[in-house]
């Protein structure tokens, strides 16, 4: 005879494939490779956007009349982009967990 911790664990175990499965009948192998191409796309172009302001930091300084301080600040506002950033993902992750659309394995 199975008891009660055995139950829930099966069914938990059932819950989350089946979960599982449902996502992977979401989306097409098509789809997958679109949302993948497009989220390497937008990190490449994020990361070709930090390079750029290290590689202009004169021209920046000439240009919109910085000094060092001033320059550093524009810098740090990307952590500060990306403190907001984290922030809003665990938010919208917190949600998609209630309601069940997305698996915590």
């Amino acid at each position: 005879m199975e008891s009660i911790s055995e139950r829930s664990e099966s069914s938990s175990e059932l819950s989350i494939s089946l979960k599982i499965e449902s996502i992977k009948r979401g989306f097409s192998k098509n789809s997958r490779k679109i949302i993948f191409y497009l989220i390497l796309s937008i990190h490449f172009l994020n990361h070709l956007d930090h390079g750029v302001i290290d590689a202009c930091n004169t021209y920046l300084m000439s240009e919109l009349n910085l000094d060092h301080s001033d320059l550093g600040s524009v810098g740090s506002s990307v952590f500060l982009g990306l403190t907001f950033g984290a922030s809003m993902q665990d938010i919208y992750l917190i949600i998609l967990l209630q309601n069940g659309l997305l698996v915590q394995v």
